[in-house]
């Protein structure tokens, strides 16, 4: 098409029940590099509409919709779909309203923001919203919402592309995720915002960490209140284990799957938020110090050596035990009652946590101490 809808433009669309309408290989230098609809488009119970193949100069590059609405047992499949100079790689909709059991996208790209799925004003998916192989140059590689409030049941995302948040999502008041699938991912998972008053829930979001994606930036909520639960799967990514991470900052909060900081550690392959929290002792400080902030597991500096004349025999303690009787450490960080050295023979000491060997005092006349490591 010279201008905008490359298989249809029309002002509606309204399928009847079991209607079929496929539209292969178009091309629009406008928006809607498929369809085209400056009004709804109405996809009935058991109607289906496929898109595949096709290309907009502007915005949507398969479809590009004033408003969205799929009933139950409708389908809607898209794939291979670009916007190569704009927003909506797949889908451009002013709002989307899906009851389906399946709303799925693939193999789509925008040069701008939202790879599959491009949303001005609201979305709402009660069934699963499903995007394969999305790219975005800037942010919302999978999928982006610029206003209204977003409610998903299930987003499952695979081979999200592109160095941007997989979804971006700026709400007026709420946004509700409830079951989230990421794998494949090269840029952050999510830039959550809502209004200063507003809501941001993920009930349960797993995460598959790959090569490129661990080295992405922290995914970032700012909103009213927040809750976040999930899963870090990190495989073997991190020699340190692995830890989902949380920390407050002044823009809101910053999460994301990595690795213990040094030097914490532990042997696991998963990890969990739950509701924005770590859990207590997720990374352990090391044999020979002690957690000055047991409550922030990724905080690496709060791992304190052991001082003289004490030593930490345990992962993750609060506190170190002091050298016993007839022993001494000058050195910080020792990890064992053996790394305390024994008073030399024909001293002793009467103290707990000596420090040095001057606290092995000679044994007064009288008394004898004939082996090193006595105690008075």
């Amino acid at each position: 098409a010279a201008m905008a809808g490359g298989g249809m433009k029309v002002d509606s669309l309204d399928t009847f029940a079991d209607a079929r309408l496929e539209i292969v290989n178009a091309t629009s230098k406008g928006s809607g590099g498929g369809i085209m609809v400056a009004n709804t488009v109405q996809i009935r119970p058991n109607a289906t509409i496929v898109v595949r193949g096709t290309t907009a100069g502007s915005a949507g590059g398969s479809i590009h919709v004033g408003a969205l609405l799929l009933s139950e047992n409708g389908t809607l499949q898209v794939s291979n779909g670009s916007a190569p100079a704009s927003f909506g790689g797949c889908i451009f909709a002013g709002t989307v309203e899906s009851n389906a059991t399946l709303l799925a996208v693939s193999d789509c790209n925008a040069k701008s923001a939202g790879g599959g799925l491009y949303v001005k004003q609201s979305l709402s998916v009660n069934g699963v919203l499903r995007t394969t192989r999305t790219r975005a140059a800037v942010t919302g590689s999978s999928v982006f919402v610029s206003g209204g409030d977003t409610r998903v049941a299930s987003l499952e995302m695979n081979t999200v592309l592109g160095p941007g948040a997989a979804v971006a999502v700026t709400a007026e008041n709420i946004v509700r995720l409830d079951s989230v699938e990421l794998i494949g991912a090269e840029g952050a998972m999510f830039e959550l915002v809502t209004n200063p008053g507003g809501e941001v829930m993920v009930e349960s979001l797993n995460v598959v960490v790959n090569e490129k994606f661990r080295k992405s930036a922290a995914s970032r909520v700012s909103a009213g209140s927040h809750s976040i639960s999930m899963v870090c799967d990190c495989g073997e990514a991190w020699h340190g284990g692995c830890l989902a991470a949380t920390e407050e900052t002044d823009e809101g909060a910053e999460i994301r799957c990595t690795s213990c900081p040094l030097p914490r550690s532990n042997n696991r392959t998963t990890s969990r938020l739950i509701n924005s929290a770590m859990t207590y002792g997720e990374c352990a400080c090391p044999v020979g110090t002690r957690d000055l902030d047991p409550s922030r597991p990724s905080i690496g500096a709060s791992c304190q050596l052991c001082p003289t004349g004490e030593y930490g025999p345990r992962f993750n303690a609060s506190t170190c035990d002091r050298c016993p009787l007839g022993r001494y450490s000058s050195a910080e960080g020792i990890a064992s009652p053996d790394d305390c050295r024994m008073c030399e023979a024909g001293r002793a000491s009467a103290v707990l946590g000596a420090k040095s060997a001057d606290d092995c005092e000679l044994c007064p006349l009288g008394t004898s101490a004939g082996a090193s490591g006595q105690s008075a």
